[in-house]
């Protein structure tokens, strides 16, 4: 996916997981992206790489990010691990690259230019870091390039200047030895580096040069590491002191403050001497040293390779003819000193005029050889010591060639205090700073030689040596902690004071002081030191607090136990912590160690660190804590007790033994069922066990007797063993040999049976269960002569003991619906299951039939249809309303007959149907019928002739 760079910024944001963001720009050359918005801060883990982008070598960054002034920040990561690679950030107003928060992340291969307030703006007083660390750890910078000045810059601005800020940051490495790794930081203002409350802040290779100050640690950052001493450089050798085993890295130097070549690196030996060959181009040489717990020093002082001009600042003349104090010949391009002058001589013996001056400063002709200034002799004792009133005087020698000579003379270094009148021949000065070449003072003699005015000038360099003997600070002690070596800023001299037992190396041992009874001691510690003559001391008082008063005893404990295992005891648990050290997983932060089931496992040292917490002192104690086993209780095997018996109970596994029921040997007799408890003891433990013995009332309960049926096997019997210990077995036995082992048996006949139960633990009981006979239900179908009318279609069955009924035709009432000829039967039970049935068949007459069917008759012929069932006759007559017979018919056939009235008026009549069984009726039907008269049709027109004009 392509976008802006804000937009995969963004993208980014929204992406838990790392995001890449690479470059792939068309076209070749530098690729400048001018921001007009800020870029959003990066809030999750990012790679930008910008070595990605065609045309990148390695060397020169083509993706340029251009603040243009107008935005204070450059890449701000809050909070997330970054990658950062291969660009080029400039123009910003604060910062180029923040990380804050921002642990294990990577800044390389940058180049990070004109981070400060352009001049066209307003001034802002917020100070300017080309790189602004807080918060991160194990960070990684290398191969970057820093240099935030702008073009032109604003006489009146106030606000601090920064290549690298690092601040509340640890375990962070800047720079390498090998050139790939070196960070170049230059003309970033007030500090190259600087540290503010870090540790182990590893810096090497770095060139750093062109800055106010180099490397300046603050807030005790890198435990306030001193930076290496360089005493001598004879035969290209260069040595000096450090801390023991410390690495120290030599660079080529062009002045104080300025690492400008790396050169080779050194370990100091374990009494802190170091010693390495080493040559440059350069002027002179600075050091830095390292810690073997990753802590670096800032630069030390520079050290002139060359003693009797290099480094030393020189006048030259001036058109107006007077010194000007602010430029020295070594730091002038066009001015350079011929050094045949004084090689491998003392210093103070050379007196000899041998500077060349290359380009015209009030001098007629170019390249004119200085005159020889032996009418200027300034004379010295090459060494004094600091704070001493040292004399200065001047040898002329004027051979004639001048007539007046007046005396002016300078100083350069802040160091130095003349303490006389600056025109006579003699004056005195003091010196507060020590060091080698550090300070000098130049003596001019003015003569006019033939109109022209001249200054012979004669500088002396001084070696001023101040052994300081301030001891470094030392943090409070504790009583138990190993001896350490005090450290004072010159070392090499004479240590004293309660605890020291080593005056020469400075050892002190906590635990060789007297404590008082209440509180911490305070121990006043003195150092001496005296080199070639200047001395110098110093005293701290060192603080000694106790130990925590931890005392733990051995605890014996048995297997699942649920205890205390250890207490600590003279102690305060409201200003102590505590840490447990233990054979298994248990913990605690308490003075007390509880288990709630103790194992074997657990078996073992015991150690607790308690650390006061005010002081941050600790002591340890261990207890050591044994665990036995305890006694594995079985018994032996009792499956339960029945009613009004005894039985026997051992418990197994111990020595001896105590049961609830008072017994103390390892076999009791009881006579019911219950828990019984039993303590049983070993050697060392005991172990309480239980065991429940089950007690049998065995009774057998009736739940279901069903009687046999008369002439049948339907008996039943279901029975419920209670109150024994199940499951039960059941044995039946019965008439026939009958046998069964279920709680219900079933199709019995009549007889007795016997049943033995046994429960699970043996107990028994019997009993026996008669089944009877039962004589089955009578029933009857109540019909008269099998014959059934059409309003006449119940049949009813009958019997006194029946509660179940069901019909051939299926229904289950005691009473059935018929519509048709058909043989009918139904079956009746009795609460006890037998049976009984009845039948019958049954002749069905239907009703009459008048065809047509309809409710209104007409006269004319009519036609009755009737079924005749075999053996009976039918009579069907018609009778009109004055009950006179107007037609009738008996009907001997069987089956259905279709009786004819060949023509009937219009009337009303009845239409009566019986059915009759010789004299007895046993179907009667009659119906209401009226018939009407039929319509007359009449044509009328006269003749039966039409013609055919006529209709």
């Amino acid at each position: 996916m392509y976008g802006t760079l804000q937009w995969a910024i963004n993208k980014a944001n929204y992406n838990s997981d790392e995001s890449i963001i690479e470059f792939y720009i068309p076209g070749e050359g530098l690729h400048e992206i001018l921001l007009n918005s800020y870029l959003p801060r990066i809030t999750t883990p990012t790679v930008i790489d910008a070595t990605t982008q065609s045309g990148y070598d390695g060397t020169e960054s083509t993706i340029i990010i251009n603040g243009q002034h107008q935005w204070p920040h450059g890449i701000y990561v809050d909070n997330a691990t970054v990658t950062i690679r291969g660009l080029h950030i400039t123009n910003f107003f604060e910062w180029g690259i923040t990380l804050r928060g921002s642990d294990n992340s990577k800044i390389s291969d940058n180049k990070i230019t004109k981070i400060m307030t352009n001049p066209t703006l307003v001034i802002r007083e917020t100070p300017t870091m080309g790189l602004y660390l807080t918060g991160c750890n194990n960070a990684i910078i290398y191969n970057n390039y820093l240099d935030t000045k702008i073009d032109t810059m604003l006489p009146f601005q106030s606000a601090a200047r920064y290549g690298i800020y690092i601040q509340n940051s640890n375990n962070c490495t800047i720079g390498g030895q090998s050139p790939e790794l070196s960070n170049l930081i230059s003309n970033c203002g007030n500090f190259g580096v600087l540290l503010n409350n870090s540790q182990e802040i590893k810096m090497s290779g770095n060139l750093i040069y062109d800055n106010d100050i180099a490397l300046e640690l603050i807030n005790n950052s890198n435990n306030g590491i001193q930076p290496p001493i360089i005493n001598e450089y004879t035969d290209e050798i260069l040595s000096g002191t450090a801390l023991p085993n410390s690495t120290i890295e030599v660079f080529g130097s062009t002045g104080e403050e300025n690492a400008n070549e790396y050169l080779v690196s050194t370990d100091a030996d374990g009494n802190g001497d170091w010693s390495v060959e080493v040559s440059t181009e350069n002027i002179g040489y600075v050091g830095i040293q390292t810690t073997q717990d990753n802590n670096t020093s800032n630069l030390s002082r520079f050290y002139a390779k060359n003693t009797c001009y290099q480094g030393i600042p020189l006048l030259y003349p001036s058109n107006s003819g007077q010194p000007v104090v602010d430029n020295f010949w070594v730091n002038d391009p066009n001015v350079q000193p011929d050094l045949r002058c004084c090689s491998g001589e003392d210093p103070c013996e050379c007196d000899e005029g041998c500077f060349w001056i290359t380009s015209d400063h009030g001098l007629d002709e170019i390249e004119q050889e200085y005159p020889e200034p032996r009418d200027v002799n300034v004379q010295i004792q090459c060494s004094i010591c600091v704070n001493d009133d040292t004399p200065l005087y001047i040898h002329e020698v004027t051979q004639g060639l001048y007539d007046d000579i007046q005396h002016e003379w300078y100083y350069t270094s802040s160091g130095i205090e003349i303490t006389s009148s600056g025109h006579d021949e003699i004056i005195s000065f003091t010196a507060s700073e020590a060091g080698i070449g550090t300070h000098t003072i130049t003596c001019c003699g003015d003569c006019d030689d033939e109109g022209m005015i001249i200054y012979a000038c004669r500088t002396a360099r001084i070696t001023v040596y101040g052994p300081d003997a301030t001891i470094t600070h030392v943090s409070p002690f504790c009583i138990n902690d190993s001896p350490v070596t005090l450290q004072a800023v010159t070392p090499g001299g004479t240590w004293s004071g309660e605890g020291i037992i080593n005056a020469s190396t400075g050892e002190f041992d906590p635990s060789a002081v007297n404590l008082p009874l209440v509180g911490p001691g305070h121990y006043t510690i003195s150092y001496s030191v005296d080199i070639d003559g200047c001395s110098d001391e110093d005293e701290i008082t060192i603080t000694v607090n106790d130990i925590p008063n931890a005392n733990v005893s051995d605890n014996e404990v048995c297997v699942g136990d649920a205890t205390t295992m250890f207490t600590l005891s003279g102690i305060s648990t409201s200003s102590e912590s505590y840490f447990w050290s233990t054979p298994t997983v248990i913990t605690s932060t308490s003075n007390i160690v509880n288990i709630d089931n103790a194992e074997i496992n657990m078996e073992g040292i015991y150690t607790v660190t308690v650390t006061d917490i005010g002081t941050g002192c600790s002591s340890t104690a261990s207890g050591n804590l044994t665990v036995h086993e305890s006694p594995e209780v079985t018994f032996s095997e009792v499956s339960g007790i029945c009613q009004n018996e005894a039985i026997s109970i051992t418990a197994f596994g111990g020595i001896d033994y105590e049961w609830s029921n008072e017994s103390n040997d390892a076999t009791t007799t009881i006579s019911s069922g219950g828990t019984y408890i039993v303590t049983v003891y070993n050697e060392n433990c005991n172990t309480i066990a239980s065991i429940e013995v089950p007690e049998s009332n065995l009774t057998i309960a009736l739940i279901e007797n069903i009687s046999s049926c008369e002439n049948d096997e339907t008996g039943l019997l279901t029975v419920e063993a209670t109150d024994g210990v199940p499951p039960y077995s059941y044995n039946w036995e019965g008439p026939e040999s009958f046998s069964s082992t279920s709680s219900t048996i079933s199709s019995l006949m009549t007889g007795t049976y016997n049943l033995t139960v046994v429960d699970y633990i043996g107990c028994t009981t019997s009993d026996g269960f008669d089944i009877v006979s039962t004589s089955a239900p009578n029933v009857t179908i109540l019909i008269d002569d099998n014959y059934v009318c059409e309003d006449e279609t119940i049949l009813t069955a009958s019997s006194a003991t029946a509660e179940l009924y069901e019909w051939s035709n299926g229904e289950t009432n005691f009473w059935t619906q018929i519509n048709s000829t058909d043989s009918y039967s139904v079956t009746v039970e009795d609460v006890h299951g037998c049976t009984n049935s009845d039948q019958i068949e049954v002749t069905f007459i239907p009703d009459p039939i008048i065809n047509p069917s309809s409710n209104t008759y007409c006269e004319g012929e009519m036609t009755i249809q009737v079924y005749n069932p075999a053996g009976l006759s039918s009579y069907v007559e018609v009778v009109d309303e004055f009950g006179v017979i107007y037609w009738s018919n008996i009907v001997n056939s069987v089956g259905e007959i279709n009786l004819s009235i060949p023509h009937i008026d219009a009337g009303s009549y009845t239409l009566n149907y019986h059915v009759n069984n010789g004299l007895e009726q046993l179907c009667h039907y009659s119906e209401d019928i009226i018939i009407y008269e039929n319509p007359i049709a009449e044509i009328t027109g006269g003749d039966s002739f039409v013609c055919e004009s006529s209709t």
